[in-house]
């Protein structure tokens, strides 16, 4: 019984990564062999050649014989094939857009898939470690994180890995040191070092920063700030410009520019990444071939210039 089950289970699995691999390709093509469709995904060729036959029986597609030039896919039926994808709707994750650069980076992106023809929501988490690990595990299908963050995570998980590059977005402002004395412009000994946990670039950043200094960490959720400011419960915290340009005037902190961190450029931690998990098959294409990084740019700047109303679904 249990290879039975187990033999039905990888069948399922291979027609739907076939229907997602032919769903994603251009009509006229050539398509990929009994063979090359066995080595892809390491199982037999019946298994392959069943599939095949299911996608071909059922009208899903239509593959078209030519000889040694071998078979090309001439027509789909394409909600018929998307019905074997299994794609009934996919999840990504990001950061809770509470600043202006992640409210108009959310809308960009779902203004983007809303061009897919599946059903597209996401799940807003502070945190890029606490997303990584939940794409890693299976629970979302992308995440949206810094290309500084997201090479870290890459490091820790190695089926992540990015799919799109959203050159000419941002993902936020560059991080720079805020001190809550305002005679203060350097990490000293006895300082305490304000810190969110699962904030990867933060996290790293501060470390780098307090190499050789002795200072007390003090984690706290950035959406705890307002404590952390009022109390003064740190004497120095990383945290990006854009999200404390507002406390700094208010509580008259100093403000301290980054520079020089081995590692880490300002490029990186400011453009927008979309990273997958690579044994989700199709996925990264599915979403490459949606997310165009000119138009996410473009977008972006219309709700920035207040040109375009906010959306996050």
């Amino acid at each position: 019984m249990t290879n039975t089950r187990n033999l039905y289970k990888k069948s399922a699995v291979i027609l739907m990564n076939m229907a997602r691999d032919l769903f994603l390709s251009e009509m006229g093509q050539k398509a990929p062999t009994i063979q090359e469709y066995t080595d892809m995904f390491h199982v037999s060729r019946g298994i392959v050649q069943k599939a095949m036959e299911t996608l071909i029986n059922d009208g899903s597609i239509r593959v078209e014989k030519r000889g040694v030039l071998g078979s090309y896919l001439t027509s789909a039926d394409q909600t018929k094939l998307y019905g074997h994808t299994g794609w009934e709707s996919i999840t990504g994750t990001m950061p809770i857009p509470m600043t202006p650069y992640f409210t108009s980076l959310a809308t960009a992106i779902c203004e983007e898939l809303s061009k897919a023809p599946v059903g597209i929501s996401f799940a807003y988490m502070s945190g890029s470690s606490k997303r990584a690990e939940t794409l890693a595990n299976g629970v979302y299908d992308f995440m949206v994180s810094s290309r500084s963050a997201a090479k870290l995570h890459m490091k820790e998980y190695p089926d992540l890995k990015i799919c799109a590059e959203l050159t000419g977005a941002e993902y936020s402002k560059e991080y720079v040191l805020y001190f809550l004395d305002p005679s203060k412009s350097e990490i000293e000994d006895g300082m305490r070092m304000g810190v969110d946990p699962v904030c990867e670039d933060q996290c790293v950043l501060t470390e780098k920063l307090c190499k050789g200094k002795q200072v007390e960490i003090v984690e706290f959720p950035f959406i705890g700030v307002e404590d952390i400011l009022m109390n003064r419960k740190v004497d120095c915290v990383v945290f990006r410009k854009i999200g404390w340009n507002e406390h700094a005037e208010q509580y008259q902190l100093n403000e301290v520019p980054i520079e020089g961190i081995r590692g880490f450029s300002i490029e990186d931690m400011n453009t927008p990444v979309i990273l997958v998990n690579d044994k989700n098959y199709g996925m990264d294409r599915l979403l490459a071939k949606y997310l165009d990084a000119e138009r996410i740019s473009k977008i972006q700047q219309e709700v920035l210039n207040g040109d375009r109303t906010m959306k996050f679904y």
